[in-house]
C-alpha cells in the first residue's frame, strides 16, 4: 500500500513540477512590452499583430500601421499578463504614513489635556489615512509583465543575393 501511494504521488507531483517549468511564450493578440533600440529610443508597448520567422510586427497606440521589429534588434521582450489593483499597497502606504504623522504630531503637541500623544495619535492617523490610501489604491491599476526569453540562435534568409543564401544569428548575453 506504501509503494502503491508513493507512485501515485509521485505520478501526480512530478506533471505539476514540469508544467511549471514552461518558458513563457507569445501569440498574436498579446500585449507585449519591446525594448529595440535600433527601432525606438523608448520602450513599445503595443499589441502583437503577427509574428513570422525573423521579424515581429506589433501594433502600436501612436503609430498608424503595425510596426515591424527584426527580432535580431530586440533586446527585450516582456508579455502582459493582466492588470491588477492597489488595494493592499495604498492601505498599507496609508497606514504607514498616517501613524508616522500621527505619532510625530502626538509626540510634538506636548503636555496639553486634548492630547492624545505618540502612541494613540499613531492609531488615530493610521486609521484617518488608511481609508484613503484603500480608496487611491483601488483607483490605480497596475500591468504585470514577465520576461519572454529570447531566441539565441535564428536562422533567415537573405534577401538581394542570386542564389540562396542563409544567415545565422547568435545572440550573446
Amino acid at each position: 500500500m506504501r509503494i502503491a501511494r508513493s507512485l501515485l504521488c509521485t505520478l501526480v507531483v512530478i506533471p505539476l513540477r514540469l508544467t511549471a517549468q514552461v518558458e513563457p511564450t507569445t501569440a498574436p493578440g498579446d500585449r507585449v512590452r519591446v525594448v529595440a533600440p535600433v527601432v525606438s529610443k523608448a520602450s513599445l508597448t503595443g499589441t502583437i499583430v503577427s509574428r513570422g520567422a525573423d521579424t515581429l510586427w506589433l501594433e502600436v497606440a501612436d503609430r498608424p500601421a503595425p510596426l515591424a521589429i527584426p527580432f535580431t534588434a530586440i533586446q527585450r521582450l516582456e508579455a502582459s499578463r493582466g492588470r491588477h489593483s492597489n488595494v493592499l499597497t495604498g492601505l498599507l502606504v496609508g497606514l504607514g504614513v498616517g501613524a508616522a504623522g500621527g505619532a510625530i504630531g502626538g509626540a510634538a503637541c506636548g503636555e496639553s489635556f486634548l492630547c492624545p500623544g505618540p502612541g494613540a495619535g499613531a492609531v488615530v492617523g493610521a486609521l484617518a489615512l488608511s481609508i484613503p490610501g484603500l480608496v487611491i489604491g483601488a483607483l490605480t491599476h497596475s500591468e504585470r509583465w514577465e520576461s519572454v526569453p529570447l531566441s539565441r540562435v535564428s536562422v533567415s534568409a537573405v534577401r538581394g543575393t542570386p542564389g540562396v543564401m542563409l544567415a545565422l544569428t547568435l545572440r550573446v548575453p
